[in-house]
């Protein structure tokens, strides 16, 4: 329980939680079709991010943690895309794009600057040993 009440503290986390059930909802409108194709990639992405992020809450004790964090970068980057090929496709509207893109961006933003404190803190880690 201590684990996941320190992810709900964690910002990224839990706009990563909201844009998941966002993507949930929104590809509930897409066709039956995408069921194995974009549903499933879109969904799959999402959750991704959350547990990348909950893989390098849970590795305290362990090294080059950021590469949980680059594991939901690349998710986060990978719905951009999927989110512009559902645009192209017409499965999803403009507003509903420009909404859901948004999320995508605040997400970059927030995990990058993760990243960027997490290696800055390790760095000083490892000069602090030496």
């Amino acid at each position: 329980m201590r684990i996941i009440q320190q992810k709900n503290n964690l910002s990224v986390w839990q706009e990563s939680l909201d844009f998941l059930k966002g993507i949930y909802e929104l590809t509930k409108i897409f066709p039956n079709e995408e069921k194995e194709c974009l549903i499933l990639k879109l969904r799959e992405s999402a959750i991704n991010i959350i547990s990348g992020i909950s893989k390098w809450k849970s590795q305290n004790l362990k090294k080059d943690k950021t590469q949980y964090l680059y594991f939901s970068l690349d998710n986060i980057i990978e719905i951009e895309a999927l989110l512009l090929i559902s645009h192209k496709l017409r499965y999803i509207t403009k507003d509903q794009f420009d909404i859901n893109n948004s999320g995508v961006q605040r997400i970059i933003i927030m995990l990058s600057e993760l990243i960027r404190k997490v290696e800055h803190k390790e760095k000083l880690s490892e000069q602090n040993e030496n």
